[in-house]
């Protein structure tokens, strides 16, 4: 007997930090509940030797599952993926599959990159979150979350230890919303509903 594949998840959310982001991706995730039905990307700058301690922290702050996204990852709804530094990401058939051949051109600006596989392969069901961070990575994935449909939001530049990459981010004009982490997690979860009830009308009507 075949075995059941899990529905795919409703929205995948990006989250890029860097540079005082593990705080503010504690409070975010920190109020994510299981049936939701939503993914997880943690996009960031850390060290690869690092990422093993960002996922024990990660996951002693958040009541979902973290893990370290490996060559050729399922996505599944109410789970936390962390993609390493230095891979080069992509999304196919809703599986999160990452190449570790990165180039020194390729580590540049890392989270835009990482956000622009991830607006290409989830088209409008993708949600791209900028927090701390120095410096200006992350603008330019925003922008192609935006043409693809989705939802933008920068965490408010006032709360973020590193203001960089959010102050940035808001003021390229390509962000929907602006919220302090704790807000943020509140948004995620009205925007789901919102779109699972237009998916649910859509479903209706076409039968």
């Amino acid at each position: 007997m075949a075995r059941k594949q899990a529905p795919r998840a409703e929205l995948i959310i990006a989250l890029g930090a860097s540079a005082g982001g593990v705080e503010a991706l504690q409070v975010c995730l920190g109020r994510a509940e299981a049936g939701r039905n939503h993914a997880y990307v943690i996009l960031q700058h850390v060290d690869p030797a690092d990422t093993k301690l960002l996922a024990e922290a990660l996951q002693a702050k958040i009541p979902l599952p973290v893990t370290v996204v490996e060559r050729d990852t399922p996505v599944r709804g109410d789970h936390v993926y962390i993609v390493p530094a230095h891979t080069v990401l992509s999304l196919v058939n809703e599986r999160l599959r990452v190449d570790g051949a990165a180039t020194a051109d390729d580590r540049r600006n890392p989270i835009d990159r990482h956000l622009r596989a991830l607006a290409e392969g989830a088209k409008d069901r993708a949600v791209g979150v900028i927090l701390s961070g120095a410096g200006t990575d992350g603008t330019l994935g925003l922008k192609a979350i935006s043409e693809a449909g989705g939802l933008t939001v920068a965490q408010a530049p006032e709360t973020a230890r590193y203001d960089g990459m959010p102050r940035n981010a808001v003021m390229s004009g390509v962000v929907d919303q602006v919220l302090a982490p704790e807000q943020i997690a509140d948004e995620l979860a009205r925007y789901g509903k919102h779109v699972a009830s237009v998916s649910d009308a859509e479903h209706s009507a076409a039968l």
